[in-house]
């Protein structure tokens, strides 16, 4: 399959590295998303770290590269900066998708 821009296939390598990680899912169900973004890289890192912890979604959070994950309940949540070609991808794994995609929701709102 061919993807005609560099959109397309930088959503897809964040889903291939998310997935394909060391970081495993707590469960069956992946809700993402994405949004452009002009923050620098180290902004856009620190702005994954604030929505993570002041909206109290993630117990624990770590960074990794360009990437931030979180855990709560059961639930990975992460923010994925790929500024260099002005993208935040987000993602969300667990066991409901109805729960995972509210917090999809949540998180990327107040990124």
């Amino acid at each position: 399959m061919i993807f005609p821009n560099s959109v397309a296939r930088a959503v897809l390598a964040a889903a291939a590295g998310f997935l394909c990680g060391s970081h495993t899912l707590a469960g069956p169900s992946v809700a993402t998303s994405w949004s452009s973004t002009g923050l620098t890289q180290q902004e856009c890192v620190q702005r994954a770290e604030r929505v993570l912890r002041d909206a109290e979604m993630a117990q624990d959070f770590e960074v990794v590269g360009q990437s931030v994950f979180g855990g709560t309940g059961g639930y990975t949540l992460l923010v994925r900066c790929i500024t260099e070609k002005e993208l935040v991808y987000f993602a969300v794994g667990g066991p409901s998708h109805d729960q995972a995609q509210r917090y999809l929701t949540t998180m990327s709102g107040k990124f």
